[in-house]
């Protein structure tokens, strides 16, 4: 059974001991916390690293003619490595793409 809203209400910053809920509270607010205690208690929630991969490959698609590597490395949290491996694979999926002569 969910705790009410109206002690909800009265909870503090201070009085939330768990290590996760308490590290949700202390980046983004007690109000947060909260609500996500709310919606997602007694749910094993796991955030993989690579959560936004797709969003990281496409930004890289859509970005790279105009900034550096290096910069879309920076920007995006990963290593050159992973940008020059995207570009590669990319670069091979347009010319496979790429209508052939006579076509």
């Amino acid at each position: 059974m969910p705790i009410s809203k109206s002690v909800l209400s009265e909870i503090t910053h201070d009085d939330i001991k768990h290590n996760d809920l308490r590290m949700i509270a202390d980046e983004l607010g007690l109000e947060v916390a909260l609500s996500f205690y709310e919606k997602f208690a007694g749910i094993n929630i796991l955030v993989p690293f690579n959560a936004l991969r797709e969003f990281q490959i496409e930004y890289i698609k859509k970005n790279y003619n105009k900034l550096h590597t290096k910069e879309l490395a920076l920007r995006l949290g990963i290593s050159d490595r992973m940008v020059q491996e995207v570009l590669f694979e990319h670069r091979k999926e347009r010319q496979i793409a790429l209508p052939m002569d006579g076509d």
